[in-house]
């Protein structure tokens, strides 16, 4: 018996069959009853030809057990689309006459990492669902995959996007302390997944006044920067505000510095702002190393130290690679493992500062 619409509250079906006895006869019934149940009917056999019931070929209490797929209907995904770290509700509507032994919900993130999570305890009647937050933006993909006692499977599917806040990052004033009339460079790093589109500082002098301009333009990469004399002694408060092309926004913590008439004696160079970028690359792929130098007797020279996979190690000048206050180097990378590096640098009054190990790792993909 073909029968082409099940799992509603009633249906009428229209089908045909041999009887011998007769010839071919058509086989019409009505039935209301509820999706729990088996299906009881009676029904009547019609003579095609003459459109007549015989009443000696009326059956009743017949049983019609249905074994098909788990019935996966009402797929909802709200919202469709948030940002990073907001709630993704997936939910469905799942019935099966054998019963249903597991509702599954397979999410595919951007990573292409495939995450399983059981929601079949997370049901409210027919009604399956998931609530929870995602960190990692991009488009997901997922896939809802149902079974019953008898082992029949069903499976749908669906997708999602989670918006990229912008990130801000290694928010910096370099010097943190400086000399009246002198250089301050804030700076910090800003990525964006959909682009960014405007990054904006915020500074609030020793007076209370406040100014906010654009540095959207002031940028080597990822880093974003401003170098400024400052005249006024006393405390300032700065923070960055970036917007992406999608209209998504974000704001770092607020940071202080300080402008002094006089610093105190041996000021050693500040070293800030030390990256590594791309983390992660594949054998012969460019990694950039870069950092902010800046000391008020003026820097003499600067140095990176480079410890590889196999534990050599070089140590080589960067003093004439540089764009400002920033200090770079960017070559191709092909021993496959993990790198450590660091940044020496010392001052014209021969005062030196060294940073913090940092990382950086040459993979297969």
């Amino acid at each position: 018996i073909n029968i082409e619409k099940l799992w509603e509250p009633q249906w009428e079906y229209n089908f045909t069959f041999n009887i011998t006895k007769k010839g071919k006869f058509k086989l019409l019934f009505l039935l209301y009853t509820k999706p729990t149940e088996k299906y009881s009917f009676e029904m009547d056999y019609k003579n095609i030809i003459d459109q007549k019931i015989n009443d000696s070929y009326r059956a009743t209490n017949l049983w019609l057990d249905i074994s098909n797929l788990p019935k996966l209907y009402d797929i909802l995904t709200i919202p469709s689309s948030t940002l990073q770290g907001g709630f993704i509700n997936i939910s469905c509507k799942v019935f099966d006459a054998d019963g249903v032994d597991e509702v599954s919900l397979r999410i595919r993130d951007p990573n292409k990492i495939l995450h399983i999570i059981s929601i079949t305890d997370n049901n409210t009647g027919y009604l399956y669902y998931c609530n929870k937050t995602y960190t990692v933006p991009g488009e997901y993909r997922y896939f809802i995959w149902v079974n019953d006692t008898t082992n029949n499977i069903s499976e749908s599917s669906g997708d999602f996007y989670i918006s990229d806040i912008p990130q801000i990052t290694d928010v910096s004033a370099s010097p943190n302390l400086a000399i009246k009339g002198h250089f301050v460079n804030i700076s910090c790093m800003v990525y964006d997944a959909d682009g960014v589109s405007q990054v904006s500082l915020n500074i609030m002098y020793p007076d209370g006044t406040v100014q906010n301009f654009s540095i959207i333009e002031n940028k080597m990469g990822y880093i974003y920067s401003y170098n400024k004399r400052y005249l006024s002694v006393g405390n300032y408060s700065y923070f960055i505000w970036v917007n992406d092309k999608i209209g998504n926004t974000n704001m770092s913590d607020v940071k202080q510095f300080s402008v002094t008439k006089q610093l105190p004696v041996n000021d050693f160079p500040d070293i800030s702002n030390v990256l590594a970028t791309p983390l992660s690359t594949s054998p012969g792929g460019f990694v950039n190393i870069s950092c902010i130098v800046y000391d008020s007797d003026g820097v003499d020279e600067v140095y990176l130290n480079i410890r590889d996979p196999d534990n050599a190690t070089q140590n080589f000048s960067i003093t004439g690679n540089n764009t400002g206050l920033i200090y770079y180097c960017n070559r191709a990378y092909s021993n496959v493992g993990d790198y450590s590096f660091f940044i020496w640098a010392n001052d014209t009054t021969g005062n030196a500062s060294m940073s913090d190990v940092k990382q950086f790792s040459v993979t297969f993909a």
